[in-house]
C-alpha cells in the first residue's frame, strides 16, 4: 500500500541487511508528505499498519478490511451525492477519533460516523439507512460484487507488505537459495563482549556462535579472542565462530634454583606454560650451567605465560682448552703454542744426549687434558753442555808489548758462559812471534771473552755456541 501510494518503497538502502535494520529502527516517512494526493484516512491506515508498536497495528485482516472499506464506500458515495448535487461538500474523518485523528483501534462496538449537519454520531446501520432513503439505487456495500474485488486486491497487498518486510530475514535465517547468497563485509569482533553483541548482530542476519573457551592475558572475561572469519574480508557466510577470553590464568612459580637450565625449563616450560629468559653470569661459587637466581621468586602468584628471568652460573668464566703437544718444538714455538690457547707458560731445562739441544723434553700436561684458560704449563727444554775451540788472534795487539827489555808477555782470557760471571778460563806467555792463543770453553748457548796482556785488556768477543 505504502509503494502503491508513493510510487516508492519505505525503506531502501545497499544491502539486504541495511533494509532489514531500517524496518527494525527507522520510522517511515508519512505517505502524504510525499504525495499530496493521498488521501489523509488512507496515510493514517499505512501509517497504523507499519507501526513499531505491534499493539498499535490492526490485530487481524478484518480489522483493515473493515476500516478501509468504511473509508472508500462512504468516500466514493459522498462523492457521488455531491456531483449529482452539483455543489462541493466537506468530507468527515471516518474511522478517526474527532478529537485527535487516532484511526480506531477495533473496540468491536458498532463504528459510527458523524453526521455532517449536526455533528451526531451515528452508527453504520444506521448511516446505511440514511444513505439508502435518500437514495433509491443504493446497496449495501458488503453486497457489492466490487465488495469481492477489494477484498481480494487488499489481500494481495497485506502479502506484498509482508514479504517486503519479512523476505530478507527469512532469507538469511533459512538460507533457502545458496547460490544467490550475498555478500557482506565481515565485522572485527575481537575484545567485543559476546554477551553484548549476539543479539544485534543476530538482527543483521549474522549469527555469532561461541565455539571454544580460553585463558587470555590480554583479553578480559567473556570477551572475544579469536574468530572464524578474517575481520575486513567479504564473506557469504553469516555464521562466525568465536573464541572466548576466561580471563587470566594465575599460576605458582615453581623453584628452580640450584638445577640445570634443562630441569628448570620442563618444570617452567613445559609443565606450567612460562616463558623463559636466560642470562648467563660469571660466579666462582656456583658451578657452570647451574640456576643462581630467577625473577619472579618461588611461589609468586604469576599470570599464566608470564616470562620467568633465569641467571645461569659461567662458573669462574673461564674456557675450557685441551692441552696440546709441543714436545720436539723449539722453546720459541712451544712457547707461541700455548699462549695463544690463553695458558700461562714457564720453563726449566733438562740434558737428554739422546734429544737434540735447545727443544722442549716435557711438558707438565699430557695431551688432550682439559685446562681452563689462564692455568700454568711448565715445559722442559733439552739443554746440552758444548766443549767449543776457540781461536783469538793477537794480530795487532803486542805492538807496544815487545822491546830489548820484555821478550815475553803474559796473557790472560776471561770468560762469562751463559750470563754466568767472567771466570778465567787461559793464561799463557807468549812472544812476539806468537799471532793467536787456542783455548777451550763450556757452555750451552754463547760465551762472552775478555783478553788481557800483561793485565791490560786489549780484546773483547762474544762467540755463539751451537
Amino acid at each position: 500500500m505504502y509503494e502503491m501510494a508513493t510510487g516508492r518503497l519505505p525503506f531502501d538502502g545497499d544491502t539486504p541487511v541495511a533494509i532489514a535494520l531500517k524496518h527494525i529502527q527507522e520510522e517511515v516517512i508519512p505517505p502524504i508528505e510525499i504525495n499530496k494526493n493521498v488521501p489523509e484516512f488512507l496515510n493514517d491506515i499505512i501509517l497504523k499498519s507499519m507501526a513499531k508498536n505491534t499493539a498499535i497495528r490492526y490485530q487481524s485482516a478484518s480489522d483493515l478490511l473493515e476500516d478501509l472499506n468504511d473509508n472508500l464506500e462512504v468516500g466514493t458515495r459522498r462523492k457521488r451525492n455531491n456531483v449529482e448535487a452539483g455543489r462541493t461538500q466537506v468530507l468527515s474523518t471516518v474511522g478517526m477519533d474527532i478529537d485527535n485523528k487516532v484511526p480506531n483501534l477495533r473496540t468491536r462496538e458498532p463504528r459510527r460516523i458523524a453526521n455532517q449537519s449536526s455533528g451526531k454520531l451515528r452508527s453504520f446501520e444506521e448511516k446505511y439507512k440514511l444513505e439508502s432513503a435518500n437514495d433509491k439505487n443504493y446497496k449495501h456495500p458488503k453486497k457489492k460484487k466490487t465488495g469481492l474485488i477489494i477484498y481480494i486486491v487488499i489481500m494481495a497487498l497485506i502479502i506484498i507488505g509482508c514479504l517486503s518486510f519479512f523476505g530478507p530475514k527469512l532469507y538469511y535465517k533459512f538460507k533457502q537459495n545458496p547460490n544467490e547468497k550475498v555478500e557482506y563485509q565481515v565485522p572485527d569482533l575481537k575484545g567485543k563482549k559476546l554477551s553484548e553483541i549476539v543479539e544485534d548482530y543476530k538482527a543483521q542476519g549474522i549469527e555469532v556462535v561461541q565455539n571454544g573457551i580460553e585463558y587470555s592475558a590480554e583479553f578480559e572475561e567473556g570477551a572475544i579472542i579469536s574468530q572464524s572469519q578474517e575481520p575486513g574480508t567479504m564473506s557469504t557466510n553469516y555464521k562466525i565462530d568465536v573464541v572466548v577470553s576466561k580471563g587470566t590464568k594465575m599460576v605458582k612459580v615453581p623453584d628452580v634454583e640450584g638445577k640445570d637450565l634443562k630441569v628448570a625449563t620442563y618444570e617452567l616450560q613445559d609443565a606450567a606454560g612460562f616463558a623463559i629468559e636466560t642470562e648467563e653470569v660469571v660466579n666462582e661459587k656456583v658451578a657452570k650451567g647451574i640456576i643462581f637466581s630467577q625473577e619472579p621468586k618461588a611461589g609468586e602468584d604469576v599470570a599464566y605465560g608470564t616470562t620467568i628471568k633465569l641467571k645461569i652460573s659461567l662458573g669462574d668464566g673461564k674456557e675450557t682448552v685441551l692441552m696440546p703437544s709441543v714436545i720436539g718444538k723449539s722453546l720459541e714455538d712451544a712457547k707461541k703454542t700455548l699462549e695463544d690457547l690463553k695458558l700461562t707458560v714457564t720453563t726449566k731445562t733438562s740434558e737428554d744426549k739422546s734429544k737434540a739441544n735447545g727443544v722442549v723434553i716435557s711438558q707438565s700436561y699430557p695431551q688432550n687434558q682439559e685446562l681452563k684458560e689462564g692455568d700454568l704449563v711448565e715445559i722442559t727444554i733439552n739443554k746440552l753442555l758444548i766443549t767449543k775451540p776457540i781461536s783469538v788472534s793477537l794480530d795487532g795487539l803486542t805492538t807496544d808489548v815487545f822491546n830489548e827489555e820484555n821478550k815475553t808477555a803474559n796473557v790472560k782470557v776471561m770468560a762469562c758462559i751463559d750470563s754466568s760471571a767472567y771466570n778465567s778460563v787461559h793464561t799463557q806467555s807468549i812472544d812476539k812471534d806468537d799471532k793467536t792463543i787456542d783455548f777451550e770453553v763450556n757452555g750451552y748457548e754463547k760465551v762472552a771473552i775478555k783478553v788481557y796482556i800483561n793485565d791490560k785488556m786489549v780484546k773483547e768477543q762474544t762467540i755463539n755456541l751451537k
